[in-house]
This record gives C-alpha cells, sequence and structure tokens, in this order.
C-alpha cells in the first residue's frame, strides 16, 4: 500500500511534536528530581536522627571490618530525642550496666547530615500498561514512547514487575496508600491467585510474594510511596519524599526534629511506630522474637544445629565416622543425630553460632528489648526483687472483681471446646502517681492472655494508662480487662504489671486451669516421698548375721546350691578395673563376670532404699476386698507398714518387683539373727498403692519370736533380700562357654545368605525365604559360615514366625535334626508353641504316625502348671512321679535325647547346661539353635544356651535392637557397655567388620503405611514396605497429636498428670463411640500407654468411672511384642519439673546422701518411645506438652518430626497450633538468645550406638560412653562472660566482694516460674571460653569478645559457678 506525500508530512510534523514533548517531560523530572533533593536534605536529618542506624548496617560493617560514624542525636526545644525506640520517662529499673561504646557525637553534637539510602535489594522494571501482558518497555531512544512496533505515547498506565529468587518476572503494585506507617500485612492467603482487585476495582492490602511484601517494608521505612521512587534509588538517584500520613487523623509525620519524639524505629524490622506503645507491643510480638533467634538471612549449606545446644560446643559424631550411626547416609531433613556428620558441617555450625553471638552482642548494644523484658530481667538477676517487683504499692489500690486462680471444669468448656474468662481490674491512684502502663510480663503461655485495651488493637499485650482513664480531669482512676482464651487443656499462668514511672513496679499474679480436678496437697500422704527413718549400717549376709531361712516344701536343687556356694556374693571392692578397660577375646569371661558382680552391688545398692524401722501387724486370715484366705499350719500372715513405697518408677522399685522374693526381719537389734520372710507377690501386686506389703512368716520365727495372730505394733528392723539365682545362672553360663567365634565372629566372611527364587519363597517374602535357605542347607549344599546368624526386622516384620516357619522345615527334612529354641519369656516360648509348631506336630501325627516327631517344653520346677496352656500341659510338658499333685521336674539326658526339639526359655536353659550323667553332657547334641528375641536380653543370658554349642553349631538370633534394651542399673557397667544387648554389638560389628551374618528383614505385616514410613524414615537405615491392609477410620488421621498443658505432679518416685489423664478419657470415649466394630473387631483393642505407674493407675480409675474398663493401660515396658488396632500415649512430663533430673534422698546407710534415678520416658528413651509407637496397627494418638516434648531430652528431634507430620495432615489439635508457634514459645520459655540467657544442654544418650567391644575396634583407650549416666540438667551454665559481663565488680581493686550478684537473667524464681538450673561442669567449660579458641575469628567485634571472656576469666573465674540452684 502506497503512502502519499500529505500523509508523510503529517506524520513527520506529529513525530516532531513527540520529540517536544519528551524533551518537556525530560525537563520536568529533572526538576522534580532536583526538587526532591532538596526537601530530602531538608527533612532527611531529623528524621534520621529520631531513628539511627539499622542493625544491618552494623552487621555488614562488622562482617566487612570497617567502621561507620553513627548519626548525630540532638536535643530540640528543652525536649530529650528517644533512643533506640524507648521512651525518654521509662521508669529506672534497677539493673546491672554493661559498658557500651559511647558515640562522641552524643557529647558535641555535629551539624546534621543526610543518610544515604540503600538501594532495594531486589531488581524492579516498568513496563507499558498498554501492551501488558505483552512486554514492551520504555523507548530507549525517545522516553516519551512506548517501546513496541506501534510507538504509541507513554501514558500514566504503567506496570511493575520484580525478579524473584527463582529468576522470574511477576507483576507487583505500590504499597497501599492506606496503610499505617508501623503496619506490615503479613502475605496473601489466596497467594498468586488473589482476584480481590478484579472482583472488587480495588487493590489488595496484602502482598502475594515475598519480593512485594520487602518492596513494601522498603517503602514504609523510606518513606517512598511510589515504586517508581525505588527505582530512582536503585539507579543511583534521590527519590523526592513526600510527608507521610500518620495513624491519627491524618496528620504529617514532623521533621527537622519537631515531634520528631513521636517516631519510634525497631531498627532490625525496619518498621517505624508512632507511639511507643506501638514498639512495645511490637518487640513482644512473635515475628520480632523469631527474626531475633534465627540466622536464616544467610544462606547455609547444611543442617541446622541442635537446637538444644545454646552455647556452641558442637562434636563430631564419632559413630558416623565408623560408618555405625543409624543417621549415616540419610539426607539432611532426614538426619536428626545431634552431632555433625562432616568436618564441613561441624564448621558451619560453629560460624552460625559466632553469627548469632556477634548478632546479639548487637542486640545488647542496641537494645530492642521491650520494657517488659528488662523488667523481668531485672527481677530475675537480683537477690532483692522486692526492690523490683512488689504486690503492694502504697498510695495505690488495685481492685480485681474475679478470682485471681480460676478453675474452669471441663463441662463448661464451649461446643468447639474452647475456653474463654476474663478478669476485670480497677486501678486507683493518690494525686501524687500516675499509671503509665499496664502490660503482661511472661513469655510463656503469652498466646493465651491479652489486655482488652487499646481497643482495636489485635491482642494486645501492652497499653499506655492513658488509654485506660476513667476520670479524665484528675487521671486518678483507670479500669481494664485482661482476656484468656484456649482451646488446650491445662494450667496456665501470667502476671500483670503496673508501671507508675518508679520503682518497684506493681504486679498481680494471675492462674487459670482448665480441667484440672487435681489438689496435689490431699493426695494420700503415704504416696508422698519420705526419707527412710533409720541408718542401716549393712546389708545383713550370712557373713555377719545369722539368718533363720523360710521353710521350703521342697527340698533345694542340688544344682542351685552348688551354684551359691560356687558364686558367692561379691565384695564392696572386689572389682577393679583399669581405666581403659575393654573387653577382648582374651578376657571375655572375666569381664563378664566382673560386669555381673557390679550389677548385684548396684541392685543392692538401691534397695537399701526400703530398709528401715517400721512397725508389723500378725494375724491367721487376709481379708481385702471381697477376697479371704487362711494362712497354711504353722505359718501366719503379716502385714509391714513402709515409709517408702516399693512400687513406683524408681530403679529400687523395679528391682524390688523383680528380684525380691524375701524380706529379712530382725526383732532385736542387739541380736544377729535374722528370719527370712516370703513376700505375697500377688497379694503385693493387688495393693499395690498401699503403704504396707504382705508377708509369710514361717514356724521358727512365730516360735523362737512368741508370735500370736492379731498382734499389732511390733517393732522390727526390715531389709529385702536380693534373689541371686539369675546372677549365679549367668555366672555359670559365661563359664562354660567355648566358642569364641559366636562372640567375635571372623571379619570378611564369605556372603553366606542365597539368593532365592519365588518358588522357593514357599509362604516367605524373599528376605526371609533367603535367611531360611541358609539355615536349612548350611552343612550340605551350602557353605557353613562361622558366627550367629541375625534375622534383624523392625516391628510386625514377622522374625519369629520366619523362625518358626524354618523350625517345621527342619523337622519335615530330617529326624536327625534336633533343635534348641530359648526366647526371653514364658509367654513367647508358649506362642511358639501353640500357633506354629503344635498345630504341625499334629498334622504330622495325623498324616504319617510313622514319622513322629518329639517336642519338649522346659518349665521352672515352682511354675504352677495350672496356668499353663492345656495343650502344652497335656502334650509336651514332664512332671514329677508320686507327687499328690501336678509338678514340673527338670529334664534328664533321656529327655533331650529321644527330643527333636526342646522349647524353653534363656534362664531355664541353665538346667540343659548342668546335665552330666557319668561324666557326658550334651554339649554338641544341637545341631540348631534358635534364640528368639535377643535384643531384650543380657549378653550373659544369651551365654547360657551358647554353652552347649560347638564349631559346627548353627546358631539363630532374632530382634529388634532399635527397640527396649536389657536394663542395667549399674553406671559402671553401663560406661562398658554391659546394656548392649548380643545382638546389638554384632550387628554393629557386621557393619564394621564385615562378618555378613545379617539379614533385615523389611516387609511390615502390622500398621498403616502413614506411620510406618514415619518410623521408618527417621530411625532405620532400610526402607521398610507396608504389606498390611488395615481399615483407616473415616474420622482419624493415622497419625494424630493432642496438646495438653497441664502440670505433672511428684508422687513418690512416679509421676501423673491429670489434665492428659482427663483428655485420654475424653478422646478414648469419643473413639469407641465411632468405633468401626465390622472392621476393626472388639473394643479391647484399643490401648492407652505411658512411661509411669501412677499415670497408669490414674488412667485405669478414670476409665473404669467411665464405664470403659475393658481398655488396655499399661506401661510401655510391659506391651513389647503386643499389638492394638488403636494405641493412645500420655506423655505426662512438663517444663514443671523436667529441669530437675535427680531428686536426693537421705541415706539410709549412714553413708551420706544419694540420688535416686530418675528417667524421662518417652522423652528421653529411644527404644521405648519406637515400643509406644509401634503397638498400633491403625492409629496412633498422642497427648501430651508439645514444649516440653520439643525441648527436653533425647527424643525432641523425633517428636518435632512428629508434631511436624500431623500438622502437614491437620491433625495437630486443638486447630491453629503449628510447630513454628510451638519452637516460638520454647524460644521465649528458654530466652536461649537473650545476652544474658541460660544455656541449654543435651542430656547424654544412652540409646548412642555403641563401639562394638573387642581388640580390633578403631576406637581405643577411655570408653566412648560418659563417665556419668545421669541425665545432665536441662539447664547449664549462663552463656560466656563477655555476653554476660558487667555483674561483677572484683577487678576494681577491692577484696573481691561485689556489689551485686551476676546477672543471668532468664524465667522468675517462683513456684510458678522455678529458676533453671546450672551444671557445675557445663559452667566450667563455660567460664573458662576455650573453645572460642578453637574458632577461625575473623570479625573484629568477635576478636574482641574473645580477649574479654578471657579477661573476665582471669578476673573473676567463679562466676559462672555462683548461679548453681
Amino acid at each position: 500500500m502506497s503512502i502519499t506525500t500529505e500523509e508523510s508530512d503529517l506524520r513527520s510534523i506529529l513525530s516532531d511534536i513527540q520529540t517536544r514533548l519528551a524533551s518537556l517531560e525530560t525537563k520536568v523530572e529533572e526538576n522534580t528530581k532536583e526538587l526532591g533533593r532538596r526537601k530530602t536534605e531538608e527533612a532527611g536529618a531529623g528524621f534520621q536522627r529520631a531513628n539511627g542506624p539499622r542493625i544491618e548496617d552494623d552487621m555488614e560493617v562488622k562482617e566487612s571490618g570497617s567502621a561507620a560514624q553513627p548519626p548525630v542525636q540532638t536535643e530540640r526545644e528543652g525536649a530529650q530525642m528517644p533512643t533506640e525506640g524507648h521512651a525518654a520517662e521509662r521508669p529506672q529499673i534497677p539493673r546491672p550496666q554493661s559498658p557500651r561504646p559511647q558515640s562522641p557525637s552524643l557529647s558535641a553534637p555535629s551539624p546534621p547530615a543526610q543518610k544515604q539510602i540503600p538501594p532495594f535489594m531486589h531488581d524492579l522494571r516498568i513496563l507499558c500498561g498498554v501492551c501488558y501482558p505483552k512486554i514492551t518497555e520504555r523507548s530507549a531512544e525517545r522516553p516519551s514512547q512506548c517501546g513496541s512496533s506501534s510507538q504509541h505515547p507513554w501514558g500514566t498506565k504503567a506496570v511493575y514487575e520484580i525478579l524473584t529468587g527463582f529468576k522470574k518476572w511477576v507483576r507487583v503494585f505500590p504499597r497501599h496508600a492506606k496503610l499505617r506507617l508501623e503496619i506490615h500485612p503479613s502475605l496473601c492467603r489466596q497467594g498468586r491467585n488473589c482476584d480481590f482487585r478484579g472482583k472488587m476495582n480495588r487493590p489488595c492490602m496484602f502482598p502475594h510474594y515475598q519480593e512485594e511484601e520487602n518492596l513494601w517494608v522498603y517503602q514504609a521505612i523510606h518513606r517512598l510511596p511510589r515504586i517508581e521512587d525505588v527505582m530512582e534509588v536503585k539507579e543511583g538517584g534521590s527519590a523526592a519524599q513526600p510527608p507521610v500520613q500518620t495513624e491519627r487523623d491524618g496528620a504529617r509525620m514532623p521533621t527537622e526534629g519537631r515531634g520528631a519524639a513521636s517516631q519510634f524505629l525497631c531498627h532490625y524490622c525496619k518498621m517505624v511506630f508512632v507511639e511507643e506503645w506501638h514498639l512495645e507491643q511490637h518487640l513482644k510480638s512473635p515475628r520480632h522474637i523469631a527474626r531475633l533467634n534465627s540466622d536464616q538471612e544467610k544462606q547455609w549449606q547444611h543442617r541446622d544445629p541442635p537446637s538444644q545446644i545454646t552455647n556452641g560446643i558442637y562434636q563430631l559424631c564419632q559413630y558416623n565416622e565408623s560408618g555405625i550411626c543409624k543417621y549415616s547416609g540419610k539426607q539432611n531433613d532426614d538426619n536428626l543425630c545431634d552431632n555433625a556428620h562432616s568436618r564441613e558441617e561441624l564448621t558451619e555450625w560453629s560460624k552460625r553460632h559466632k553469627y548469632r553471638m556477634m548478632k546479639m552482642e548487637k542486640v545488647r548494644e542496641q537494645p530492642l528489648s521491650s520494657f517488659l523484658d528488662e523488667l523481668l530481667q531485672a527481677y530475675s538477676s537480683t537477690n532483692s526483687k522486692q526492690e523490683v517487683m512488689t504486690k503492694e504499692l502504697p498510695g495505690v489500690d488495685v481492685v480485681c472483681a474475679n478470682l485471681l486462680e480460676i478453675t474452669i471444669p471441663y463441662e463448661e468448656r464451649s461446643e468447639e471446646g474452647s475456653c474463654s474468662k476474663s478478669w476485670e481490674f480497677r486501678v486507683t491512684v493518690s494525686e501524687q502517681k500516675k499509671l503509665k502502663r499496664v502490660g503482661l510480663l511472661y513469655n510463656e503461655h503469652r498466646q493465651h492472655f491479652y489486655l482488652s485495651h487499646p481497643s482495636g488493637e489485635e491482642r494486645p499485650q501492652i497499653c499506655p494508662g492513658s488509654r485506660l482513664v476513667i476520670d479524665a480531669e484528675n487521671c486518678s482512676s483507670y479500669s481494664f480487662q485482661v482476656l484468656f482464651t484456649s482451646d488446650v487443656l491445662g494450667r496456665f499462668h501470667q502476671w500483670v504489671v503496673f508501671d507508675f514511672g518508679t520503682t518497684p513496679v506493681l504486679y498481680v499474679p494471675l492462674t487459670i486451669s482448665i480441667d484440672i480436678d487435681i489438689d496435689i496437697e490431699q493426695v494420700d500422704p503415704h504416696l508422698m516421698p519420705a526419707a527412710p527413718s533409720m541408718d542401716l549400717k549393712e546389708t545383713w549376709t550370712a557373713n555377719n548375721s545369722q539368718i533363720v531361712e523360710y521353710p521350703s516344701e521342697r527340698l533345694e536343687d542340688p544344682l542351685y546350691q552348688y551354684l551359691k556356694e560356687q558364686y558367692p556374693p561379691p565384695l564392696k571392692d572386689q572389682v577393679k578395673l583399669v581405666e581403659d578397660h575393654r573387653m577382648s577375646q582374651h578376657n571375655v569371661k572375666d569381664h563378664f563376670h566382673s560386669m555381673l558382680f557390679l550389677e548385684e552391688l548396684a541392685c543392692k545398692e538401691r534397695l537399701k532404699r526400703f530398709s528401715c524401722r517400721t512397725k508389723l501387724e500378725i494375724f491367721d486370715a487376709i481379708s481385702e476386698e471381697g477376697t479371704y484366705q487362711r494362712a497354711p499350719d504353722g505359718y501366719l500372715f503379716g502385714k509391714i507398714l513402709l515409709i517408702d513405697l516399693p512400687l513406683d518408677d524408681s530403679e529400687a522399685s523395679q528391682i524390688f518387683v523383680s528380684r525380691v522374693s524375701f524380706a529379712l526381719l530382725k526383732f532385736d537389734e542387739s541380736l544377729d539373727v535374722v528370719y527370712q520372710a516370703k513376700i505375697l507377690t500377688s497379694k503385693y501386686l493387688d495393693f499395690r498403692a498401699r503403704d504396707s506389703i504382705y508377708i509369710l512368716l514361717g514356724s521358727r520365727c512365730i516360735q523362737e519370736q512368741g508370735l500370736d495372730p492379731n498382734k499389732k505394733n511390733v517393732k522390727i528392723l526390715v531389709q529385702f533380700q536380693l534373689e541371686r539365682t539369675s546372677f549365679c545362672e549367668m555366672h555359670y553360663g559365661v563359664d562354660n562357654v567355648t566358642e569364641m567365634n559366636l562372640i567375635y565372629p571372623p571379619a570378611n566372611n564369605h556372603p553366606r545368605f542365597p539368593k532365592v527364587t519365588l518358588a522357593e519363597c514357599d509362604e516367605m517374602n524373599p528376605r526371609q525365604a533367603s535367611a531360611s535357605q541358609y539355615i536349612l542347607h548350611a552343612h550340605k549344599r551350602l557353605p557353613f559360615v562361622p558366627g550367629p546368624t541375625l534375622i534383624i526386622g523392625p516391628f510386625g516384620t514377622g522374625k519369629s514366625e520366619t523362625i518358626a516357619k524354618t523350625m517345621i522345615y527342619l523337622l519335615r527334612q530330617s529326624p536327625n535334626n534336633k533343635i534348641l529354641v530359648c526366647t526371653h519369656s514364658n509367654s513367647a516360648a508358649d506362642w511358639l508353641v501353640v500357633y506354629f509348631l503344635h498345630p504341625f506336630l499334629l498334622e504330622r501325627q495325623r498324616t504319617d504316625p510313622s514319622r513322629k516327631r518329639k517336642l519338649l517344653r522346659v518349665y521352672a520346677t515352682m511354675k504352677n502348671p495350672n496356668q499353663i496352656n492345656p495343650d502344652i500341659r497335656n502334650n509336651y510338658a514332664i512332671f514329677e512321679e508320686g507327687t499328690d499333685r501336678k509338678v514340673f521336674r527338670k529334664p534328664n539326658s533321656k529327655d533331650i535325647l529321644e527330643s527333636h526339639i526342646v522349647v524353653t526359655t534363656l534362664a531355664n536353659s541353665i538346667h540343659l547346661v548342668a546335665l552330666n550323667e557319668r561324666g557326658r553332657t550334651i554339649k554338641g547334641f544341637f545341631e540348631h539353635i534358635f534364640i528368639d528375641n535377643a535384643a531384650r536380653a543380657l549378653e550373659t543370658e544369651v551365654l547360657i544356651p551358647l554353652s552347649l554349642a560347638v564349631r559346627e553349631t548353627l546358631v539363630v538370633m532374632t530382634g529388634d535392637h532399635i527397640q527396649l534394651r536389657p536394663k542395667v542399673y549399674s553406671e559402671v557397667a553401663r560406661k562398658h557397655q554391659f546394656h548392649v544387648s548380643m545382638l546389638e554389638r554384632l550387628f554393629l560389628w557386621d557393619k564394621m567388620w564385615h562378618s555378613n551374618n545379617v539379614q533385615f528383614l523389611t516387609y511390615n505385616y502390622r500398621m498403616v503405611d502413614e506411620i510406618l514410613r514415619f518410623i521408618a524414615k527417621y530411625h532405620y537405615q532400610n526402607k521398610l514396605v507396608s504389606k498390611s491392609n488395615h481399615f483407616r477410620h473415616p474420622n482419624y488421621h493415622p497419625m494424630s497429636f493432642l496438646t495438653v498443658k497441664g502440670e505433672d505432679h511428684l508422687i513418690g518416685t512416679s509421676y501423673i498428670n491429670t489434665a492428659e489423664a482427663n483428655a485420654v478419657v475424653e478422646k478414648v470415649r469419643e473413639l469407641v463411640e465411632s468405633w468401626p466394630r465390622k472392621e476393626w473387631g472388639e473394643q479391647s483393642s484399643i490401648a492407652v500407654l505411658t512411661s509411669y505407674r501412677l499415670q497408669v493407675d490414674l488412667i485405669r480409675s478414670k476409665l473404669r468411672a467411665h464405664g470403659l474398663g475393658d481398655i488396655n493401660v499399661e506401661s510401655v515396658q510391659n506391651v513389647q511384642g503386643k499389638e492394638f488396632k488403636a494405641v493412645f500415649i500420655s506423655t505426662v512430663r512438663t517444663r514443671k519439673t523436667l529441669n530437675r533430673t535427680q531428686i536426693p534422698a537421705t541415706s539410709s546407710t549412714g553413708q551420706g546422701p544419694y540420688n535416686e534415678q530418675y528417667y524421662y520416658g518417652v522423652l528421653s528413651d529411644e527404644g521405648e518411645l519406637i515400643t509406644a509407637f509401634t503397638r498400633c496397627q491403625c492409629l496412633l494418638y498422642v497427648i501430651g506438652d508439645p514444649i516440653a516434648l520439643c525441648s527436653v531430652g533425647d527424643c525432641h528431634a523425633t517428636w518435632e518430626k512428629y508434631i511436624k507430620e500431623c500438622e502437614n495432615n491437620f491433625s495437630l489439635y486443638p486447630t491453629g497450633i503449628t510447630l513454628e508457634l510451638i519452637q516460638q514459645e520454647i524460644q521465649a520459655a528458654n530466652q536461649q538468645l537473650s545476652a544474658s540467657a541460660n544455656t541449654i544442654q543435651p542430656t547424654h544418650s544412652l540409646m548412642s550406638p555403641p563401639l562394638p567391644r573387642g581388640p580390633a575396634s578403631p576406637v581405643s583407650g577411655k570408653s566412648s560412653f560418659p563417665e556419668t549416666m545421669a541425665p545432665v540438667s536441662a539447664w547449664a551454665g549462663g552463656l560466656p562472660q563477655s555476653i554476660t559481663k558487667g555483674a561483677s565488680n572484683s577487678d576494681s581493686g577491692g577484696s573481691g566482694t561485689t556489689s551485686s550478684p551476676a546477672v543471668l537473667p532468664g524465667r522468675l524464681a517462683s513456684k510458678e516460674f522455678p529458676s533453671p538450673h546450672t551444671s557445675d561442669q557445663e559452667a566450667q567449660e563455660d567460664e573458662s571460653g576455650d573453645y572460642f579458641d578453637e574458632l577461625e575469628i575473623e570479625d573484629n567485634i568477635l576478636r574482641e569478645l574473645q580477649i574479654q571472656v578471657k579477661k573476665d576469666s582471669m578476673v573473676n573465674p567463679e562466676v559462672s559457678d555462683s548461679h548453681a540452684v
């Protein structure tokens, strides 16, 4: 198409006009910029003097090593400028002063200087709004035109885009004009899908990208209302800064210092506030505190450091270096190890700690804490607390219309389960006083309490007094409310503080309890802790006393007479180990004998707790709770009153229950005659909550002491006798073992497990079939490989089923296969017989009588036959002949030789080992020895049946070492890894020396996939595959968590938590009402588990009261091997008592105080936690305090992951609870990163994998286990003294006395908020500051910190220890 001359001329004229317009626009823009520069020069100085420097600028200075001059502060018209966001009229709280660098400009004001606005961190671009979404920018040659092909004029409709961290341009909008300067909204919930602008035809008041949020904050801080201004600053120009509207009546913000005192700035969060209370409110906000405690503004390559270690002393994982840490090879998100897994990770953790300490030092120099924080710090760090806060002030009358302590019954909660309460306060003051502010002091539970004023604010925590005035003329009366809301059961505390501009500050404590119905003062006094009433110098033995033994119905077994003579009780100083003692092939027997002696001595020492002077009641019949029983002829019953209950969660009570059968009674202290009495175990267990035990007195005791029925208040001395039989049996087994290859398998063995086809699998999965094929064909078509065969598998993988089916195959294979099966308990042995072997033998007898196989079931002779399964009792057990009633007898050689398979327990296998007829034993008779659940047994227990093995014997062990370990009470024995089972030690040995004897089963047949994946991900190195097809309850996710913030109470040495017990009853009742009987069967498949015996009793009683007595309530220790459709776990413990790890008791031996050991249950014992988790098939529901679970104990990382998993699946209750909020509350409770906070050290884990014992172990010298196995206190010493300096003035030339105590501000020392504990050992580590020497310190400020730490340590090395509680 041709263009005429006239059209060409018109286009030329139009182009000339556009060029001139562009030139005029350019000049206008230049003039506007110049005008903006002048206004900025006039207004910027006053604004910056009021606000001061940003903390990020100072951090940049520290990292770069260069110094910057701080801005100048001035005083205008006699009004002092507020410093760092704090008002000049704040009351002077007495607090130790730390030296701070002062700017010379404070004493000699210099002329104002404008501070350059830093450029925005993200890239921006402006696009043509007409062409958008087509990307067209302004023409470079003609700025007044669009750069598109149409070259239309560049209008006022522009579009702005920002470059995100994913290198993608997205559209952004300028900060909303109606947003107040101090308001920074969070991201819009709709995100990029928000259509508010399209529907409402007005902009959304929330940012939609993180970069857009950063842009809005930047605009507010630097008062840049337009995005063009931001771009001009970034390009090197200076933007015009128009006056900014304040929140009050649209008044302009003053400049050049006039009224500048009304501006308050949080430098770190880059937020400006018009009034001081706005700033105070912000400083108490979770967002501000989280930013102070975080180091995420920097990019890090490795895992986050463990949250429990706050003193910066990190360690390299020695087990990972050997490849035996259970987290070795896992991804960062799945690695829960508290130690670093590489040198690079360790270095980065140290750098991150340095960075946070540098950050906190700057916070200390430029205080970004609120008035409430300073008040709490001052109160916690002084001995003269009445000078800081008091409950009464002259001239002040505070009246509350409600009770200060409120209890809300469960029935008063709303239908949604929430509770709301309020306290109405009225304050009247004299003319001389004026209420400055009211605030809520404590950070714990802060999310549940808030003030009614200032009105219109969201959950305010502080309010100026001027907003509370009733009488505006004389300001003598004030009124407000404290409001409380919570969806959580528990007990909550808060203090309301009233500031009148002077010290002390007035406070009123508030407490509210939701569904806690226990009064600890009204608990049975016999359940309260009590010290033994007397000193018993030594334990009564045959060496120092004449012991009249209880008459036995049968003659004592000659075997046990021999064992007692061969292995007498050890003496106290009999065992002496060299410092670097380690078990090896050359000292195996001596090592195990020493460990058994140590364990026996430890058990005896703990039993002394129950020795006391008490009273004995005598009668000839027992009538209790509907039962009646008469004493046998010649015997009498006795009832011993005990001061200290022998049934709680202490180690002494565990020993009492499992290893005590007789009491020793002394009627005359001047004589050495002691009588043995039998403890009635069944009655004792029935009356466990009582303050007494029942005994049976022998005829000689009755005659010599002249005892009559119904005689009361007989004074006696009582001790309890440790049953030594099990120790003697283990000594005997150790002495008879001969095959060292079973204890130390050869290294670099040939692979033993063959590859199998599907046809060979039969009824097994491939891994089961491979292990079974080796057992069946070793010594035949497969080579025999020395060392035990380990079949290791997590819960529900069919370990016992695998060996049971393999035994059946062996019995089918040949009559010459002789099999010995040993289990840890009688119930496990009976299960193998009843469910596998008995059906096979019956079928075999029916189909092929000529090839009959004989099974022998061996029991202890004292076992009651009536308690045995009738199929076993009638077919496989052996009894004494010529007796009136059935009594089990020991097997003889003929019994064994005629049997194809013998089933017994580890302990009862002693009767097989001891068989010796005419000098012949049955050693080597069994070709196969199976030990089921070997992970629960001590190594010395396993050695008893292994004494029957010879070189060619094929030994098979099964178990799961991740779950419960054997219980060992001797700290020295635990140090030498005696608590590590043989199965676990050999598993680790295989990892290091490749003995190739481990088959790990991975198919799980018990639980739903969600729970299985979680447990496998964090606690097993192999991937587990779910093969179950359970019905899922439509109302429950398989993993759920209910937050309950109750209080745990120590009763004796056990704990109860009634809030959790009530919650358990409620949730169990809800599940029962919706129980899917068709899919899940009977409701008896519900279990409630807890670690504490008294909590078990409490939950049982409450369930029975609601008609739910058929629900299983058990201790975790008692349920291994059991499974249930649904499991509820009550964790019990809270932060209220977890700061104590040991409770001292008065010694009963006259040897000084002793420490009774306590444990944290599922908070600290990973084996117990995994055991509890793995009992369920379909539903796992945990009820507890997440603050305690995520902050204390070795299992804290697992609990964090569990709670996060529940949050992701919307099964974390009540709704609204998140892991982030939990972590913020933990930080608030710990005050970890406060400049003078206490540090938290993790306890030394008893569940850490041990290095395999032996001469070839790569670790030599001292044991890697800690010297003291008692848990370390959760609270430790303070931060290095450079952070807490200023507490002492001993360097002032005085005599070393201090004018005020050193300050360790933390939680308030009171009943509700106990003081943190301090570990002496950790304080000594902290006071030296030597760990700084191991770090590469490049920053100048850190060099100064290091010098100051050393200086403080030399001047006052006792400071760290002076605050141990």
